[in-house]
C-alpha cells in the first residue's frame, strides 16, 4: 500500500505547478456566495449553500471551490474567467471550409441561448 503524507503531495504540487498558491486555511470559502460574495454563518451539517442576499442556491463543496479559484486568481492579480460565445464570422469561415471538401455537407446551427454549433 502506497501512502503519501501531506507534505509529500505539497512538494508534488510545489514541483509540478506553475505558479502555486497557498490561500489561509481560515479562509471562509465554505461561508462565502461565489455570485456576490456575501458571507453568512454554515453549520457542518449544511450541505447546500443558499444565499440570502442574491439567491444563489448551489452545492456547499461546488460553491466553496468557485470561492477558492476567485481568491487565487485574485491573490494572483488575474481576473475571473470568462466564456464566450464562439464568433459567428469564425464559424462561417469553417463552415465554407468545410464544405469545399468532397463528400462533406456541413451546416450551422444557432440556437438562442446556446453556443453556435456545427452538426
Amino acid at each position: 500500500m502506497l501512502s503519501t503524507s501531506l507534505g509529500g503531495i505539497i512538494r508534488m504540487l510545489e514541483i509540478k505547478v506553475h505558479t502555486p498558491v497557498e490561500i489561509d486555511r481560515f479562509f471562509p470559502s465554505t461561508k462565502t456566495c461565489s455570485r456576490c460574495g456575501h458571507q453568512r454563518p454554515m453549520s457542518l451539517a449544511e450541505r447546500t449553500y443558499a444565499c440570502h442576499h442574491c439567491g444563489l442556491v448551489i452545492d456547499r463543496d461546488y460553491n466553496s471551490s468557485c470561492v477558492l479559484e476567485h481568491e487565487g486568481r485574485r491573490l494572483l492579480g488575474r481576473g475571473p474567467t470568462e466564456v464566450t460565445p464562439v464568433e459567428t464570422n469564425t464559424s462561417t469561415l469553417m463552415l465554407e471550409y468545410l464544405n469545399q471538401i468532397a463528400y462533406v455537407e456541413a451546416s450551422m446551427v444557432a440556437e438562442t441561448g446556446s453556443l453556435t454549433a456545427l452538426a
